[in-house]
């Protein structure tokens, strides 16, 4: 019984230390074999700064129209301004000639 007990501690031991554990999750934002983008290249994407009851959101979005973004519906749940980035690359705040339009809106259907 001794000499089982002894073989389960030392496999439970090995497969431990054997095991990979990440102690620093991966922080790239970039998307898994992601390129970056040019500027002027993405001129209809959007990404939304949202203000919301509780501080704020970001969402992604497409210019469909000269008046019109498609977000998702939960993006506008709750929202009651947006700060709309069109033609963005990074997520950092604007800088002149970063080739992005702010625009901004308390309006949603």
């Amino acid at each position: 019984m001794t000499h089982n007990y002894w073989r389960f501690l030392v496999a439970a031991v090995l497969l431990a230390v054997a095991t990979p554990v990440r102690s620093h999750p991966s922080e790239s934002p970039r998307i898994v074999a992601g390129k970056d983008a040019e500027l002027g290249q993405f001129p209809y994407q959007a990404m939304l700064r949202i203000q919301m009851e509780k501080g704020r959101a970001l969402c992604g979005g497409s210019l469909i129209s000269e008046e019109w973004v498609l977000t998702a519906g939960h993006c506008v749940e709750g929202a009651s301004s947006f700060e709309i980035h069109l033609g963005a690359v990074e997520f950092k705040e604007p800088e002149g000639g970063d080739g992005r339009t702010v625009l901004n809106s308390t309006e949603f259907i």
